[in-house]
């Protein structure tokens, strides 16, 4: 009986709220003598809410913010700052070329914004390997 008229108490002083004191609960038995139920913990649990909720506020507001751009990025490829490159490789029995070229999508827009452009094409296959330790001249295999 006297466990279930301390958690009874306890259950009714949670859920009015406690003001975080460092106070404490002295709690009457008739049958024995006094007893004290420290409440201390309580503060430590609603800080711990507290924090785990304000990590999710903060996460949602961050997750809604964007931004947009207030100017034109740019009007023509040749304002996208690099250089086509082209790039020589061997892939098993034929010459390879990759190309990059930097390119303006959405030109004129607010939209607009500089990426590259990415293209692999064959250009050259030899009937035995080709070399390409030598990255500046990638060339085919002389006949054996």
């Amino acid at each position: 009986m006297k466990k279930i008229l301390i958690l009874l108490l306890l259950t009714t002083i949670l859920l009015s709220g406690c003001d975080g004191d460092d106070s404490e609960l002295e709690i009457l038995d008739t049958e024995e003598e006094n007893e004290t139920i420290n409440l201390n913990n309580t503060e430590e649990i609603n800080q711990t809410e507290n924090l785990e909720i304000n990590q999710t506020n903060t996460t949602e507001v961050n997750q809604t913010n964007t931004t947009t751009s207030t100017e034109v990025l740019c009007y023509f490829d040749s304002e996208c700052n690099g250089t086509t490159t082209t790039t020589y490789y061997c892939v098993e029995d034929e010459i390879w070329r990759e190309i990059i070229i930097p390119t303006c999508f959405n030109p004129g827009e607010l939209n607009s914004f500089c990426n590259e452009i990415t293209g692999s094409e064959s250009t050259e296959s030899c009937s035995h390997g080709c070399n390409d330790t030598n990255s500046s001249n990638v060339i085919c295999n002389p006949d054996g």
